[in-house]
């Protein structure tokens, strides 16, 4: 290192750098009770109508970092299925799933992770459109409660 005003005065220095900022190059997959299920090479063993919470964090020289994005797809949704928003995985019918989590750190670079399941008993009736139709409802519960009333008058006058 040298002076500005004086180049000829200078100093030799030795920097060391010991921790990369932003070096988040792993992460790992918790479970809602804390235990760490990735990385790993268990399988996790459920019963149909099961339901888990799995939380990921990313780690690494600075420490713990944010997730800017990630994405859950399961192998075999008719064994395993995922809620992405939750970060909920449930056990609808017998078999084995892998349920794969990309995450995306905000540098872009993607992480992937994965969580095999064992599931055993019968498999689960589909209830996607009776949630629907129950979601609906309370979505129309919202309404004014002559809404029902006024709607149907003004398709009888056109009628």
């Amino acid at each position: 290192m040298s002076s500005v005003s004086d180049p000829s005065v200078y100093k030799e220095i030795t920097v060391e750098i010991s921790n990369t900022p932003n070096a988040s190059e792993f992460f790992s997959i918790y479970d809602e009770e804390g235990t760490e299920v990735y990385p790993g090479n268990g399988v996790i063993n459920l019963e149909t109508g099961d339901k888990k919470q799995f939380i990921p964090k990313l780690t690494g020289g600075d420490g713990d970092s944010d997730i800017a994005g990630s994405k859950w797809e399961s192998s075999n949704p008719k064994v395993v299925t995922v809620d992405p928003e939750n970060r909920t995985v449930k056990a609808v019918g017998a078999g084995t799933a892998k349920v794969t989590l990309t995450v995306t750190m905000y540098s872009g670079k993607p992480l992937d992770g994965e969580i095999n399941f064992k599931v055993t008993g019968n498999a689960l009736a589909d209830t996607s459109a009776l949630e629907h139709a129950i979601a609906a409802a309370k979505a129309a519960k919202t309404q004014p409660d002559d809404y029902l009333r006024k709607t149907a008058s003004k398709c009888t006058r056109k009628l």
